[in-house]
This record gives C-alpha cells, sequence and structure tokens, in this order.
C-alpha cells in the first residue's frame, strides 16, 4: 500500500515537536517513533508499527537509525525493546552537528 502520512495522536504538541526534530535533521517518521517511545516507554517493533501505522520492516530501519544516533536504545530479548533517551540529551546530541555546521560557514 502506499505510504500515508502519519497521524499525530496528541494533537498540536506533537506537531510542534515534530517540526522541531525535523529542523534538527529527523525525518517526520524518525521524529514521529521517537516522540511516541517518549509518551508510551520501550515498544517492541510490532507495537510501535501498530501506533504509527507504519510497517513492521520500516519501523526496525527507522529505529536502526535512531539507535545509530544515540536516540534509542534496544534491550535484547524477544521481542527487542526500544526505549527513548531522554529528550534533553537527544536535543544535546542533534544540536552539536548544526552548531558545527554554522561555524564552518561562518
Amino acid at each position: 500500500h502506499p505510504y500515508q502520512a502519519v497521524p499525530l495522536t496528541h494533537g498540536r504538541m506533537d506537531e510542534r515537536a515534530v517540526k522541531l526534530l525535523t529542523q534538527y535533521g529527523l525525518s517526520d517518521r524518525e521524529s514521529t517513533i521517537y516522540l511516541h517511545l517518549l509518551a508510551n516507554g520501550s515498544r517492541g517493533a510490532g507495537e510501535i508499527a501498530r501506533a504509527v501505522q507504519l510497517r513492521r520492516m520500516e519501523v526496525y530501519r527507522i529505529v536502526k537509525a535512531l539507535s545509530e544516533r544515540g536516540m534509542v536504545v534496544a534491550s535484547p530479548g524477544k521481542p527487542v525493546k526500544y526505549a527513548p533517551e531522554p529528550i534533553e540529551a537527544v536535543i544535546a546530541l542533534l544540536i552539536s552537528p548544526v552548531e558545527t555546521e554554522c561555524s564552518i560557514e561562518t
């Protein structure tokens, strides 16, 4: 099925948060999955996929990318659960490359 826009379940706050995270280089889907984990705690890929209405394989790809960025931690088990890092730590991670980029341009 063709991709559909991910519905934002918590209204304006989520929209603003997604917009903020996308300004720091995350995709809409990365932002949505991270915010879902932040709001709901540790989840398996199947649970995330159902909640944000994406295919499970897509969710695996996205949580792997988030994990590589240090935003999500995978805990071994069956199923593997993904937990968000605190928002403060994530914003700090996202800000540092942006600051570096800015200083290079000047």
